[in-house]
């Protein structure tokens, strides 16, 4: 992230902006880039808007832009609020409002929910989509959380060990579930194969190994994307521990058995932890039901809570993303939320039902 930023040079090759080299862009790059590199640092004893005027008036910018960066941010009522006094969630949006100062095209972002809560990480997940959705941002952002990748992006670039092992749609990859390794001694070995037979299968061998490894690693990373519950005992058992660890009442029925495609019960499962987090946050309910369905080749799941109601799916980003989601597998997302309650949000997916696993005991 460093070097995309100019902050260190690269061993090799080039980072490119808009065809040019950042090297040559120097300072200038930042008129249309902003970005937010490990921790930020804040003078503690000043207010959040006196930290960001110091800036501006460090760079010889307006401070008339400081009030809109903390609208975007959420945090224009903490405006004079001393910054020693913030949480952890409040600070990384201040950086988040140091970054947007310039009204950059592009944000570059390394790690932004790095050691918050999960409240912290939810609010700035839906600030990063509300930058791209409403302030047509591109939001660039590095992570080791593939499950919060998986809720946030659209386009994801997978590097282990310094390797770059997927790049391209997430939907992509969570779809088709084929990962292609290339094993690049293949045509060494051919070539010894006639003069030196022996070296010709030690090559193979070790291609075989180095094969096997990547494989191992790259389904690791996946897993990260499907949480370890869900990858092993399904959606159903998956809900369930949701809906014990949520701080709410939830109910769990389910009317099949047997496993569906890994990608939907994927969508499926971030989407049901979607509304709970909204139940207990937005909606002030304290009993939620979640009906699990399937019936010829659809998955259906309804999500009811008693909370107070008037949810409205074209306002809240939370409830966009899971129908941008679903949308990937050809789901729907319908809600009904009168003013006073209940809302319920329904989900279908069309998905053909394995049979059950069995293991033996």
């Amino acid at each position: 992230m460093r070097m995309l930023v100019g902050l260190i040079p690269p061993d090799d090759g080039e980072v490119l902006f808009k065809g040019k080299s950042i090297r040559k862009w120097k300072s200038a790059l930042f008129e249309h880039v902003g970005c937010l590199i490990d921790t930020p640092s804040y003078y503690p004893n000043l207010s959040a808007y006196e930290n960001l005027a110091y800036i501006q008036k460090m760079v010889g910018k307006p401070l008339k832009e400081i009030d809109r960066v903390l609208h975007v941010t959420g945090i224009f009522k903490a405006r004079d609020k001393k910054v020693k006094h913030f949480s952890l969630g409040m600070k990384q949006r201040l950086g988040l409002a140091m970054a947007l100062l310039n009204d950059p095209e592009v944000l570059i972002l390394d790690e932004p929910t790095n050691g918050l809560d999960p409240e912290g990480i939810h609010e700035i997940r839906y600030l990063l989509i509300d930058l791209c959705r409403q302030e047509g941002k591109t939001v660039f952002v590095s992570s080791h959380n593939l499950a919060e990748m998986e809720m946030m992006a659209d386009h994801i670039a997978l590097i282990d060990k310094g390797r770059l092992i997927y790049e391209g749609a997430l939907g992509t990859l969570l779809m088709t579930e084929q990962y292609v390794l290339r094993v690049r001694q293949g045509e060494k070995a051919e070539q010894l194969l006639e003069a030196d037979p022996q070296a010709a299968r030690l090559l193979l061998a070790e291609a075989r190994e180095t094969s096997a490894k990547a494989l191992h690693e790259l389904r690791d990373l996946v897993r990260g994307i499907h949480p370890p519950v869900l990858a092993d005992r399904g959606l159903v058992d998956a809900v369930r521990a949701l809906a014990l660890d949520s701080p709410l009442s939830v109910e769990v029925e389910a009317a099949y058995s047997g496993r569906l495609p890994l990608p939907i019960e994927s969508a499926a499962y971030f989407a049901v932890s979607e509304l709970l987090s909204n139940a207990t946050k937005h909606a002030e309910a304290r009993r939620v039901t979640v009906a699990l369905h399937h019936s010829g080749d659809r998955l259906r799941i309804t999500v009811t809570d008693d909370g107070r109601g008037g949810a409205d799916l074209n306002e809240g980003t939370g409830l966009r993303g899971i129908a941008r989601r679903l949308a990937t597998f050809d789901g729907t997302l319908s809600l009904s939320s009168p003013q006073g309650g209940p809302t319920t949000a329904t989900m279908e997916v069309p998905c053909e039902l394995s049979s059950p696993k069995i293991s033996s005991s």
